[in-house]
C-alpha cells in the first residue's frame, strides 16, 4: 500500500507541537481460514496519549458509530438523526476495543457477541525477540521482532524512528512503533499508513452496561456462538425456518479464523 506522504516527516512535524497521536493502520483479514470469500480490509485508529503513556484502539468505522452514540447521549442530536447518520457508514467486521496503559502490563478489552458487550482483562508482558533483519517501509528504517499470542507466531517491523513502544490490537513493548506486523499465515495483517497529531478530546465510548468476563471465557462463548447461533438468535427473539436454522449455521461457521485462534 502506497502511503502519500512520509511518516518520518509528519511524525518530526507532530513531535513539537503535542502529547497526543493518531496513527491508522489498515488491517487486512482472512476470517475464514479455507476461503477467501471473507477476506476483509478495514482501517483501525490508534490513539496514543503521551502524558498518561496510555491508548486506544479501535476500527475506524465502529469509532463513528460510536461517536455518533455519544451525540445521542449528551442530546447534541436526535435518535431519528443518528439512524439516518448510521446508516451512511459501512459496518464493521472487528468490535473489538483496546485500552493499554503503558504504566503497567494490563490490557483492557470490550468486545461483542451479538448486541452484549463483554469486558476483560489480560496481564501480556509479550516476549519479543529481536532480530538483525531490517527493512525500509514508507522511509522508516524497521527492525524485526518476533513473538507469539493465542495460537500464533507473528513478526513485527518496528521503528525507533517513533520512540513510542506501542502498536496495533493488543501489541506493546517494542523500543519503537510497530509499522507492520502480521501472523505466519498472514491471516491478520496490519500496516502502519497514517500518522497525525491529535489535538481534539478522543470521543471514548462508554457503554452503559459491560458483563465482566476472563479472557478464556469470552473466547469459549465466541466459539460456542459461532459454532451454533441458533439458540442465541432465538434468545433474542428470532424465528426461523429449519432450513433457515441451517442456512445460518453454515454462514456462520465460515467465521472460523478469528485473531485469537486458542486462549494462553
Amino acid at each position: 500500500m502506497k502511503i502519500l506522504f512520509s511518516l518520518l516527516f509528519i511524525w518530526v512535524s507532530i513531535f513539537s507541537y503535542t502529547q497526543n497521536y493518531k496513527f491508522v493502520y489498515s488491517l487486512d483479514a482472512r476470517l475464514d481460514s479455507i476461503s477467501s470469500a471473507f477476506d476483509l480490509s478495514e482501517n483501525m485508529v490508534l490513539f496514543y496519549d503521551h502524558n498518561q503513556k496510555s491508548s486506544y484502539f479501535v476500527s475506524e468505522n465502529k469509532l463513528k458509530r460510536d461517536s455518533i452514540e455519544i451525540l445521542v447521549r449528551s442530546g447534541s442530536i436526535s435518535k431519528m438523526e443518528a439512524m439516518a447518520n448510521v446508516s451512511n457508514y459501512p459496518r464493521t467486521y472487528f468490535d473489538f476495543r483496546v485500552f493499554k496503559n503503558l504504566n503497567n502490563e494490563t490490557v483492557r478489552t470490550i468486545d461483542e457477541i451479538m448486541i452484549v458487550l463483554y469486558e476483560y482483562k489480560e496481564n501480556l508482558n509479550f516476549d519479543w525477540k529481536i532480530q538483525n533483519d531490517t527493512l525500509t517501509i514508507s522511509n522508516l528504517k524497521c527492525r524485526k521482532a518476533t513473538t507469539n499470542y493465542a495460537g500464533r507466531n507473528y513478526t513485527a517491523w518496528y521503528t525507533d524512528e517513533i520512540l513510542i513502544p506501542e502498536g496495533p490490537y493488543k501489541f506493546k513493548g517494542l523500543p519503537g512503533l510497530i509499522v507492520k506486523l502480521y501472523d505466519d499465515t498472514e491471516s491478520y495483517v496490519f500496516t502502519l499508513t497514517q500518522a497525525a497529531r491529535y489535538n481534539d478530546l478522543i470521543m471514548e465510548y462508554h457503554p452503559k452496561k459491560l458483563v465482566q468476563t476472563s479472557f478464556k471465557d469470552f473466547y469459549t462463548m465466541r466459539k460456542d456462538f459461532y459454532n451454533n447461533p441458533i439458540p442465541t438468535l432465538e434468545s433474542f427473539g428470532s424465528r426461523m425456518s429449519p432450513e433457515m436454522k441451517k442456512h445460518t449455521r453454515e454462514r456462520y461457521k465460515m467465521f472460523n479464523n478469528f485473531i485469537e485462534i486458542k486462549p494462553d
